[in-house]
């Protein structure tokens, strides 16, 4: 299972360095920043989207415009008539402005469109001639689409469209199993530490029977058997006691792409010579 006690590793970790017992959903929060698979899901999704983007371009409204700066032409000249006895100067000016506009749309299943429009003003001045102001401009529409095949440009956007909800999906899927892993492992660990909770309070129980045992023993009130018999019981819960302390035994990283190399031991420490101590002691001073 590849997101086995991947939460347990996670909450002890973030638990014992910050003595804080962490809610359901910080632990959902931090499963989803530490695994490895789902930042590849996520990158995944966002080149999805760029290579989206980048396939929608070409169908994008496009827009040039080309406005030229004025040009000028100055005419100034002097003319004698000798028969007259007269000289004329004779002075013009010319300014020309033109501009020109492009907008390009494509659309899917139907073609590109493109729009090219023209302008030019003239404004003439002379002293001889009439001055006068001209417009004049023109206006293009065209259309262009492939009849015998699909365009690259739609082939591609539909690659990507289809990719981009590919990896949404995904995503989401995954998404959905870490959640219910982490949701089941939460729930596991809780019950866990119920159970080595229990397991503390009946050895604790055990203890202090064994230590009344013997007490009793050490002034003849009980027999052998009976000392032996408390201490077996309260030796009994150590191997239940560990499996719940060691829940998280098991590769907590798996999700993380780690193996852990060191397990949780459990809190709760025995000492059979300790324990044995009392009681050897109490067999030789009892009375044969």
């Amino acid at each position: 299972m590849k997101y086995q006690w991947a939460l347990v590793g996670l909450l002890i970790a973030t638990t014992c360095s910050t003595a804080e017992v962490l809610s359901l959903q910080e632990c959902i929060d931090l499963a989803m920043q530490n695994n490895l698979q789902h930042q590849m899901d996520q990158q995944t999704l966002a080149n999805n989207r760029a290579q989206l983007t980048m396939a929608r371009a070409p169908f994008a409204f496009s827009m040039n415009a080309d406005v030229t700066s004025p040009s000028f032409t100055g005419l100034s000249d002097t003319q004698e008539n000798i028969a007259l006895e007269t000289r004329v100067r004779e002075e013009s000016s010319d300014v020309f402005y033109r501009g020109s506009l492009r907008m390009t749309q494509r659309l899917r299943h139907l073609g590109q469109f493109t729009l090219n429009t023209t302008a030019l003003r003239r404004d003439f001045s002379s002293n001889r001639r009439a001055d006068f102001l001209d417009y004049s401009g023109s206006t293009r529409l065209f259309y262009e689409r492939d009849l015998l095949g699909q365009p690259s440009e739609e082939i591609a956007l539909k690659r990507a469209e289809h990719g981009l909800q590919s990896a949404r999906l995904n995503f989401d899927r995954q998404r959905l199993q870490l959640e219910g892993q982490v949701i089941d492992d939460y729930y596991s660990l809780v019950q866990s530490v119920r159970e080595l909770e229990i397991e503390e309070q009946r050895l604790a129980q055990s203890r202090a029977n064994l230590e009344l045992a013997q007490r009793k023993f050490e002034v003849g009130l009980i027999a052998e058997v009976e000392a032996l018999r408390l201490q077996v019981e309260m030796l009994q819960p150590k191997p239940i006691s560990n499996r719940a302390a060691t829940f998280s035994a098991k590769p907590s990283d798996s999700m993380c792409g780690h193996r852990s190399k060191s397990t949780l031991m459990s809190s709760t420490r025995f000492t059979p010579s300790t324990l044995n101590a009392p009681l050897k002691s109490a067999w030789r001073t009892a009375p044969t």
